[in-house]
């Protein structure tokens, strides 16, 4: 009999009830209201047990995880939005809006053209803090192959790292001497991402102008609408290359992997300005690569710089999975990345006058 109960337990734990239970957007929100006063770990418990069906915006979680009552709370908001960063969003108010005519939407098209063109190189050099939370997972892969390597969210932190981003004449680079790093020593594959403040976004609108670029849908963003515009590249005309280094040969991790690939994804902008306000590029990888997907999302806000108004990142959440066929295991990334401290970069000097004979 006990051996039945125990059986019947392990059955019960396995079926669909103890899934993540699916919520929209606005579910969430209730869920959240609901929460408030509740203890740091309750709330995180309720979290873990959720998944989104919709895309929360990233300003929407920030409101958010300022109300946490603590740390647990705002790690587990911000994974269960984290798992939802490539699906659409709630559907707005009036979301029926009549789709613009075809000479409207080649004017909004060429507004973004000109913004990547004309804009973006002229921002001044500066520096940023990029902060990086990643999280990884690491599990055999199942009996069914390729089809159970389904990319899903980690919940296991590996690293923190505060970096300083310098920008200087269109390159991105990081001050390594202005890093702080914490690790677990889980040992694995490390997921980076570079060209969010300029090559990515001429990278994309290039290949998209040339392949295909369409209608999306509107979206609002406070009171403005925002334009959503989907676009897809082939393989033999893609310009986005997928790196990573690296993969198993024998006992070491030595071979790197870099290939353009195909992709597809959408850009939001602001309707009248051309001003991106968000890219996302999810990457088409081939059956034989070892990389099974690769995907970024990066939303761009106003940050003053001197005194003057940018529009430059502000948060990037990035997946990818790889499977390593010579040990048979499936590793799943994702970096959660928020950018802020935006400061002019140069150098400043005090030329100080002493009294005569005086040793400087």
């Amino acid at each position: 009999m006990r051996r039945l109960a125990m059986l019947l337990l392990i059955v019960t734990m396995s079926s669909p009830a103890f899934a993540a239970r699916k919520v929209s957007v606005r579910e969430l929100r209730q869920i959240l209201v609901e929460a408030r006063g509740k203890p740091d770990g309750r709330i995180a418990g309720r979290l873990r047990g959720l998944e989104l069906s919709e895309r929360l915006s990233g300003a929407e979680l920030t409101r958010w995880e300022a109300a946490m009552p603590g740390e647990k709370s705002r790690q587990a908001l911000e994974l269960l939005a984290d798992g939802a960063a490539f699906l659409d969003p709630p559907a707005p108010p009036g979301s029926g809006a009549t789709k613009p005519e075809m000479e409207a939407q080649l004017h909004m098209i060429t507004l973004a053209i000109a913004y990547v063109k004309s804009v973006l190189p002229r921002l001044p050099n500066f520096t940023a803090t990029r902060e990086t939370r990643r999280y990884r997972e690491v599990k055999p892969v199942g009996p069914h192959g390729r089809e159970t390597m389904l990319a899903h969210t980690p919940t296991e932190e590996v690293d923190d790292a505060v970096e300083t981003l310098l920008y200087r004449n269109g390159e991105e680079t990081v001050d390594a001497l202005k890093t702080m790093r914490m690790r677990t020593g889980i040992p694995g594959s490390e997921l980076t991402t570079h060209g969010v403040f300029g090559p990515m976004l001429g990278i994309v609108m290039t290949d998209a102008i040339r392949n295909k670029l369409t209608w999306g849908r509107w979206e609002q963003d406070a009171d403005n609408p925002v334009a959503v515009f989907l676009f897809a590249v082939p393989k033999e005309r893609s310009h986005y290359q997928v790196d990573f280094c690296c993969l198993q040969s024998g006992k070491t991790r030595d071979r790197e992997f870099r290939e353009y690939a195909a992709y597809h994804g959408e850009m939001a902008f602001d309707p009248t300005t051309g001003r991106v306000l968000r890219l996302m590029i999810v990457a088409e990888m081939e059956a034989q690569a070892p990389i099974l997907q690769s995907s970024i999302l990066v939303e761009y806000g106003p940050v003053a710089i001197t005194g003057v108004t940018s529009y430059c990142p502000v948060r990037s959440v990035s997946l990818q999975v790889e499977w390593e066929r010579g040990t048979g295991f499936v590793q799943t990334s994702l970096n959660d990345v928020t950018f802020s401290r935006y400061r002019m970069f140069g150098t400043e000097s005090r030329i100080l006058i002493g009294n005569e004979g005086e040793t400087p």
